[in-house]
This record gives structure tokens, C-alpha cells and sequence, in this order.
């Protein structure tokens, strides 16, 4: 696979990623499990999530930032497995991104 098609698919990867754990509920509502859990739906006065990682876990630019990590680590590596995954949250983020603003 060219370089700059790993790229690529590392950044619509991550942005699914952030997308995945900060809106959508998951797989058996993994992610709205783990987002009441760290507390992202209790405010405080300021109407911001109360915890530092409430906070984290309703930020997709936050998460983005964690979820780039391993984007960028499978986009350095040149290895079939690599590829694949790159490949499966690419296309998924491509997807998200073609359907439009999210509510």
C-alpha cells in the first residue's frame, strides 16, 4: 500500500475512532457504558462533565488526540494486519465523514 494511502486512512481512522467512544453507544453499549461510568453525563455548575475524565470521554477532539497514537503506530508499521485495520476504520471513518454532521 503507498505511503500516503496509509496516511490517510491512519487520519479517517482516527477520526471514527474519536467518533466511536465519545457519541456512539458500541457494540452492547460498550462506550455508553464506559462514558456514564467516567462520568461524561453528570455537569457541573459550568454545565461541563464534572471529572477531568467525563470531560475526556465527551470530547471527540480530546479522544482524537489519544486515538492518534495507535492510528500512527499502524501507519508506520508495513505489515498485513496493519493494513487491514487501517483499512476497515478508514473506510468506517469515510463513511461517517460522507454522512454528514452527527447529532
Amino acid at each position: 500500500m503507498p505511503e500516503w494511502v496509509r496516511w490517510i486512512l491512519a487520519a479517517l481512522s482516527c477520526y471514527r475512532l474519536a467518533q466511536l467512544v465519545t457519541l456512539d453507544d458500541g457494540p452492547g453499549d460498550v462506550f455508553a457504558w464506559l462514558r456514564e461510568k467516567a462520568g461524561a453525563y453528570q455537569y457541573g455548575n459550568d454545565g461541563r462533565p464534572f471529572t477531568s475524565i467525563g470531560r475526556l470521554m465527551a470530547c471527540p477532539f480530546c479522544i482524537g488526540i489519544w486515538a492518534a497514537l495507535p492510528c500512527a503506530m499502524m501507519a508506520l508499521q508495513h505489515n498485513a494486519a496493519s493494513d487491514v485495520i487501517l483499512a476497515i476504520f478508514g473506510i468506517a471513518g469515510a463513511q461517517a465523514a460522507l454522512q454528514g454532521k452527527r447529532e
